[in-house]
């Protein structure tokens, strides 16, 4: 198969892959794909793509671990945060690490 990025020949390598779900991030390794040995892109096939997310639909119906995606605050008229910001963040980063 030709890579869809560099036109490349790919070959078969078992890369790792991360897939989000419901705010929950889910890495897996040794998925067996189509890698293009020029520019890294990764082909997976649909078989793999629904292994993929039927493994995901079990773990998600298990207590997982999730993550919060945050950008940090930034004050409206330079590069200084302000201190009120700041702590309601990590006030709110601090309750979400309580109830994990």
């Amino acid at each position: 198969m030709q890579c869809v990025k560099c036109g490349q020949e790919m070959h078969e390598a078992l890369v790792n892959h991360q897939m989000e779900c419901r705010n929950q991030l889910f890495c897996f390794e040794e998925v067996p794909a189509l890698q293009c040995e020029a520019c890294g892109h990764v082909f997976l096939s649909e078989e793999t793509i629904e292994v993929l997310i039927s493994r995901v639909h079990q773990l998600a119906a298990k207590a997982t671990i999730s993550y919060h995606r945050l950008r940090w605050p930034k004050a409206a008229g330079g590069d200084q945060q302000h201190p009120e910001v700041v702590a309601q963040l990590m006030e709110t980063i601090n309750k979400s690490v309580r109830k994990s």
